[in-house]
C-alpha cells in the first residue's frame, strides 16, 4: 500500500466539491432560477460535516468548506468566535474562517437593545461574502420581533448578489436592517432580488437618489407602487440589461418601469405566475422594449399575444431587436382541459413563426418537453417554424 501515490490536496479538494456541490444561487442570472428560498442544505451540510471527521488531514482540507455558506440563527455569538478564529495561528498572516464564506443567510432579529449585535461582527468577519440573503419571516416571528433601537450598517466591498424579503419594521431601524443603507454600502453588486414590499417604509420614501453602478440583474416579486416609484426616478442602474418579474405588475407600472430603463434593457423574464394569463404582457413588452434581445416566458401560464397593439387596436408592428425566446414547459394546473393546452401551444408558436418577429432567431425551450414535441399534434406546428427557418433548441443545463 504504500507504494501507491497520494493525491495532492487540489485533487481531494476538487472531490471534495463534487462530493458537496450544492444548488446554492449563482452571483449572477440563470434562465428560469427558482424564487429564491431561504432553505438550508442540511444534507450538504452532514456530507461535510463527516468528511471532516475521517481523519486529521481530511478535517484541516474540510473545514474551509464547512463555512462557504452560512446560517446566522440561535447561536449567534459562538459561530461569531468560530468564524473570527485563525484557520492557521502559526502563519504569518493568518487568514480566519469567516473569510471562507462565501453566502450567507441573515434572518432578521430584535434591536430591542443598545447593545451591538452579534451579527454585526459576523459580516464584519466575511471579508469575502459574495451573496446575503435575508429570508422571509414567518408569522410567529413577524409578531415576536421588535425594532426599537437603530442598527448600524456594514461595508460589504465583495458582495454581488442580495435576495431581500422586506420587513418594513426592521426597515425603520436602519443599518444592516435597511434596504437603502445595504445598497449604498455594496459597490459590487451585480444582481438584486426584492420581495414583499408591501407597506410604507423608509426605503420606499427615501429622497436621496441612489446610484448602482455595476447592477446587471433586477429579479422583483411582490413590491408596491412607492419603490417601483423609486426604481424608476431617483435609482440610477447604468450597467442594468435583465430584468426579472417573479409577478405581474399594474400595467401603467410595467410599461413605465420599462420606459424608464430605456434602451438598456436586452432581457426580460416573466416568472410562473397564473396573473401573467389575465394580461398580455408579451405585446405591452415589445411595445416598451424596442431594444429588448429575448424574452423569456412560462408557456402555459402567459397568455398568447394578440396582433394588435394593446392600447390602441391597430395592428402591432414589428419588433427588430428581438433574436432569442425561451419557453419554460411547467405545468399550469389550471389548464386541465387537453384542447385548451393544445391550444395554447399553437397560438404562441403560430405568434412564434409571423411576421412580428421578424429578427427571430432562436427558440430555447426549458423544463420537460419530449411529450409534446413527440406528439402528432405538433408536428404541424413545428412544420410552421422550420418554414420560417426557426429550429427548437432544448435547453440542457440543470
Amino acid at each position: 500500500m504504500s507504494n501507491i501515490p497520494r493525491l495532492p490536496p487540489e485533487i481531494w479538494l476538487d472531490i471534495i466539491d463534487w462530493a458537496t456541490e450544492d444548488e446554492t444561487p449563482n452571483v449572477d442570472y440563470v434562465h428560469f432560477e427558482r424564487i429564491p428560498r431561504d432553505a438550508r442544505s442540511s444534507e450538504l451540510v452532514g456530507t461535510r460535516k463527516a468528511l471532516s471527521q475521517v481523519s486529521r488531514g481530511l478535517r484541516n482540507l474540510i473545514m474551509p468548506q464547512l463555512y462557504k455558506e452560512v446560517w446566522v440563527n440561535h447561536g449567534a455569538d459562538e459561530l461569531r468566535t468560530v468564524l473570527q478564529k485563525p484557520r492557521d495561528p502559526t502563519s504569518e498572516r493568518p487568514q480566519c474562517y469567516g473569510d471562507t464564506v462565501r453566502r450567507l443567510v441573515l434572518p432578521y432579529s430584535s434591536t430591542a437593545g443598545k447593545s451591538p449585535l452579534p451579527y454585526l461582527d459576523i459580516l464584519r468577519t466575511c471579508l469575502r461574502l459574495e451573496v446575503l440573503v435575508r429570508p422571509q419571516l414567518s408569522l410567529p416571528e413577524i409578531y415576536r420581533l421588535s425594532f426599537d433601537f437603530e442598527t448600524n450598517i456594514v461595508q460589504l466591498p465583495s458582495l454581488r448578489r442580495l435576495e431581500w424579503c422586506h420587513h418594513s419594521e426592521a426597515d425603520r431601524a436602519g443599518g444592516i436592517n435597511s434596504l437603502s443603507a445595504v445598497l449604498r454600502n455594496s459597490p459590487s453588486l451585480r444582481y438584486l432580488f426584492i420581495d414583499r414590499v408591501v407597506e410604507l417604509s423608509p426605503t420606499g420614501m427615501d429622497p436621496t437618489p441612489l446610484e448602482l453602478k455595476r447592477l446587471k440583474t433586477l429579479r422583483l416579486g411582490v413590491v408596491n407602487g412607492l419603490l417601483l416609484h423609486q426604481i424608476t426616478q431617483r435609482w440610477s442602474l447604468p450597467s442594468l440589461t435583465r430584468l426579472v418579474l417573479d409577478r405581474p405588475m399594474p400595467e401603467p407600472q410595467f410599461v413605465l418601469l420599462c420606459q424608464s430603463l430605456g434602451t438598456q434593457l436586452e432581457l426580460l423574464e416573466f416568472g410562473g405566475h397564473l396573473r401573467f394569463y389575465t394580461v398580455d404582457y408579451i405585446s405591452l413588452a415589445l411595445m416598451s422594449c424596442p431594444t429588448l434581445k429575448e424574452l423569456n416566458f412560462h408557456i402555459f401560464f402567459t397568455i398568447p399575444p394578440s396582433q394588435e397593439d394593446p392600447n390602441i387596436n391597430t395592428p402591432s408592428r414589428p419588433h427588430t431587436s428581438l433574436k432569442t425566446i425561451g419557453m419554460h414547459s411547467a405545468v399550469n394546473g389550471m389548464l386541465s382541459n387537453g384542447q385548451e393546452l393544445w391550444d395554447r401551444l399553437r397560438e404562441h408558436f403560430t405568434f412564434l413563426a409571423g411576421e412580428r418577429l421578424e429578427s427571430l432567431e432562436r427558440v430555447v425551450l426549458y423544463g420537460e418537453w419530449k411529450f409534446i414535441l413527440d406528439h402528432p399534434m405538433f408536428q404541424p406546428i413545428k412544420q410552421k417554424l422550420q418554414d420560417r427557418g426557426l429550429e427548437l433548441e432544448l435547453y440542457e443545463g440543470r
